[in-house]
C-alpha cells in the first residue's frame, strides 16, 4: 500500500511540473461599498492573468463552486478571455491558439443592500487533462453605504457598454490613480492617468472584450466592456 501511494504522489508532482497554463495570482480580494437597496448595486471586482504554455491549441474549462454570499441579493460574475457570465452559468470554456497567449480573467461580486463578506472559487482545467487544473480563490468585503451618496457607492461606472467610439469611466472612490485597458489576450492597449473619471477613445480598438483596471493609493478595481 505504501508503494502505491508513493507512486501516485510522484505522478501528480510530475503532472504539475508539466502544467500547460499558469495563472499569475490565485488568491484575489475585492473591496467596496454595497448598493443602498435591491435596485442599486456595486461591482466589486478583481482580476488576474492566465498564460498558455501549450505548444498547440488548448481549451480551458472553468467551473464556479463554493459560492458564499452574505445575502441572496448579492450575486457573482466571471469574465474569461472570451465572454462574461452571470450567476446562472456555472461553467464555460475558452481556447488558446498558441503557446505564449495570455488573457485577462476578472471576477465580480454584485453587492446589493447588505454589507458583509463573500467568496467563491473558480477551477480552471485543461479539457484534454482535467487533472491539470488551477483554483482561483476570490474574496470580497462589502462596506455599508450609510452616508455615502449614490455616485460614491458605484465603484466603477462604465458607459456606454457595448461601445463604438468613446467609453466613459467613473470611479469617485479611487481619486487619482492609473488607468489601464487590456484586450482579451492580456495585452496592454491603453493607459493614462485617472482622477475620478476618464473618457477613452476606443474607435480604433478591435471588436471584442476589454478589461479596465484602475489602481491608486486608495485601492484598485476592474471591470469589463465590449467594443462593438
Amino acid at each position: 500500500m505504501f508503494k502505491k501511494i508513493t507512486l501516485i504522489i510522484i505522478a501528480l508532482v510530475g503532472l504539475n511540473a508539466n502544467a500547460q497554463f499558469t495563472i499569475d495570482e490565485d488568491t484575489l480580494y475585492a473591496y467596496g461599498y454595497v448598493g443602498a437597496n435591491s435596485a442599486d448595486f456595486s461591482d466589486l471586482g478583481a482580476h488576474t492573468v492566465i498564460r498558455s504554455k501549450a505548444p498547440q491549441p488548448e481549451t480551458i474549462r472553468w467551473n464556479r463552486f463554493n459560492v458564499v454570499l452574505p445575502s441572496t441579493e448579492w450575486s457573482t460574475g466571471i469574465c474569461d478571455i472570451i465572454s462574461c457570465r452571470g450567476p446562472e452559468v456555472g461553467n464555460d470554456s475558452f481556447t488558446f491558439n498558441n503557446a505564449g497567449d495570455t488573457g485577462i480573467l476578472s471576477f465580480h461580486f454584485y453587492a446589493k443592500n447588505i454589507r458583509g463578506n463573500g467568496s467563491f472559487v473558480v477551477r480552471f482545467s485543461r479539457v484534454n487533462n482535467p487533472l491539470d487544473f488551477k483554483d482561483v480563490y476570490i474574496n470580497a468585503q462589502g462596506w455599508a453605504p450609510t452616508g455615502i451618496s449614490s455616485s460614491m457607492r458605484t465603484l466603477m461606472n462604465v458607459y456606454p457598454n457595448p461601445v463604438n467610439d468613446f467609453v466613459n469611466i467613473k470611479n469617485p472612490l479611487i481619486g487619482k490613480a492609473d488607468l489601464k485597458v487590456y484586450n482579451a489576450q492580456g495585452q496592454l492597449v491603453y493607459e493614462s492617468a485617472f482622477d475620478n473619471n476618464a473618457r477613452v477613445d476606443v474607435s480604433n480598438f478591435v471588436s471584442g472584450l476589454y478589461t479596465i483596471v484602475v489602481q491608486g493609493e486608495k485601492g484598485s478595481t476592474s471591470t469589463s466592456f465590449v467594443k462593438s
